[in-house]
């Protein structure tokens, strides 16, 4: 088999080189004959080169500027209204006024409330007055007040001078060195009664001694509750009176003010809650700048009659620039 595979090649071999020679062109023989002549490579064409752009920079901001319309609009709005029902007496702002806070901007025809006001401060004032009378007339009250304080006061510090607080730092310190006594007595007596060779008479004297350490320590221990009780029966004693100097002070401020007399007190309180109730009326039917800002909007006119809690036409806007 391998010998038929060999001639199979060598035939091939065979045909191959007859084809190469006949296609091959005959050389020129003699004076003919020239050298072949070199070969030369033919230059492919290349396409333009594509110029690149050039541009000129320099460093700076590059800004971008945008147009468009839009509407301002406040960030803060207060829109008031009157609390109370009537008339509008004098509007004191218009649009685009420039307020404070607190500036008045309105507010209705309170007459009537002003005469009350008026009439009620004249009764405070008599009644004040009445009062005072009667305090200048209760002198020698006032003057035992006075006295009373005092004393009260100069009992107070005594308290405060005399607190036996040495005492009880010195039961504090007896009882310590009588429980340091105590147990050195039990390990003496301990010792004596651990060892055989010890006389009798030396247990039965530790042992002694170890009673009356106990009976000291108990001593110790009474005269320190003793002193922690009387310590504490002084501050006691020390509250007590400063609430006495308390009270001394509230009859000396009664006398001052004509404590003796409750009817003239109570008119006088009576006269000034009748005040703070008109005040807080005049305050209803009156509208006042809440913030510093612009008034948007005035839709209240003088002579208006209004209702209580209206909003139109009695609305007033008043904006916060941002």
């Amino acid at each position: 088999m391998i010998c038929k595979q060999r001639t199979l090649y060598c035939l091939l071999a065979s045909l191959i080189l007859m084809l190469v020679s006949a296609c091959s062109p005959t050389a020129p023989t003699g004076a003919q004959a020239q050298p072949p002549a070199a070969p030369t490579s033919t230059p492919i064409p290349t396409a333009p080169a594509v110029a690149r752009p050039k541009y000129m920079v320099q460093r700076g901001d590059v800004q971008v500027t945008l147009e468009f319309s839009g509407r301002w609009q406040s960030r803060d709005q207060v829109a008031l209204a009157f609390n109370t029902a009537g008339t509008v007496r004098q509007v004191e702002v218009r649009r685009n006024d420039t307020v404070k806070t607190g500036d008045l901007l309105a507010d209705l025809k309170i007459d009537d409330l002003e005469n009350q006001l008026a009439s009620a401060e004249l009764d405070l004032e008599t009644a004040t007055t009445n009062l005072q009378s009667g305090a200048e007339g209760s002198v020698n009250t006032v003057a035992d007040a006075e006295v009373a304080l005092a004393n009260a006061r100069l009992r107070l510090q005594d308290l405060k001078d005399t607190l036996p607080w040495p005492q009880l730092e010195t039961s504090r310190l007896n009882l310590e060195a009588a429980e340091q006594d105590l147990v050195n007595a039990q390990r003496d007596y301990d010792d004596a009664i651990s060892r055989s060779d010890q006389a009798a008479s030396v247990a039965e004297s530790a042992y002694t001694r170890l009673q009356d350490a106990k009976n000291s320590v108990r001593t110790a221990e009474a005269s320190y509750f003793s002193s922690a009780q009387s310590f504490n029966s002084h501050k006691t004693s020390i509250s007590e009176q400063e609430n006495t100097v308390i009270k001394a002070e509230l009859d000396l401020q009664r006398a001052q003010q004509g404590g003796g007399d409750p009817t003239k007190a109570q008119a006088l309180r009576a006269a000034q809650m009748k005040i703070d109730q008109i005040k807080a009326s005049i305050a209803q039917s009156s509208l006042y700048s809440p913030i510093d800002g612009v008034v948007l909007e005035v839709n209240i006119k003088p002579c208006a009659r209004l209702k209580c809690g209206a909003t139109i036409p009695s609305k007033l806007a008043i904006c916060w620039p941002t």
